[in-house]
């Protein structure tokens, strides 16, 4: 048997495969059998009491190579309001929440670069691009 772990918000926390466990959940988590789902905390989440597959992500990216210069940006739009965003490059860490349905980036620093985009229920994506 396959069984989700999900929070009051109906994301999976994890996925348990076994016996029915005998144990406390506490946390506002709860268990929902899901021995006939394929999917995962990746694709699925609980809404109503029903396994159902996350939406896709509806942000996009304008390009994917930059001009290292400080001036010329990529752009991510279409992104959910309360999105968590996450930028990582050479020596660059930010998490950061989105609150005006975009992320206009620039950099100086000549790299490979990702932004990912987590706005639950919709599923994360992750955009990749070059500052050169």
């Amino acid at each position: 048997m396959k069984y989700f772990i999900y929070d009051v918000t109906g994301r999976i926390e994890s996925v348990y495969s076994g016996k029915f466990p005998n144990v406390q959940i506490s946390g506002g988590l709860a268990f929902l059998d899901a021995s006939t789902i394929e999917g995962d905390d990746t694709t699925h989440y609980v809404t109503g009491g029903v396994i159902t597959e996350r939406p896709e992500n509806t942000a996009t990216i304008d390009k994917t190579e930059i001009d290292a210069d400080g001036v010329d940006s990529v752009t991510i739009s279409n992104i959910p309001n309360n999105s968590e965003a996450t930028i990582k490059g050479p020596d660059y860490l930010n998490t950061f929440t989105v609150n005006d349905n975009q992320i206009i980036f620039t950099t100086e620093v000549i790299g490979e670069y990702s932004i990912e985009i987590d706005s639950f229920p919709e599923k994360n994506v992750r955009f990749d691009f070059a500052a050169n």
